[in-house]
């Protein structure tokens, strides 16, 4: 298993104000390269964590 050591280097949640995957990707890369997140653009309409993750959930459709 491959060590990790922070050292203080940032992080992100991932929700950025961009509609475009390309550019929102490489700014995640360019500023967090050793922790990048999944990039997610909540402006674009099915970027929405309950659109995207609530399927499969039990009792809700």
């Amino acid at each position: 298993m491959m060590e990790f050591s922070g050292n203080c280097l940032p992080t992100t949640i991932g929700s950025l104000p961009h509609t475009d995957a390309r550019e929102a990707t490489q700014l995640m890369l360019r500023y967090t390269p050793h922790i990048p997140a999944w990039v997610q653009m909540p402006k674009l309409p099915k970027e929405d964590m309950l659109a995207q993750f609530i399927e499969g959930i039990p009792g809700l459709v």
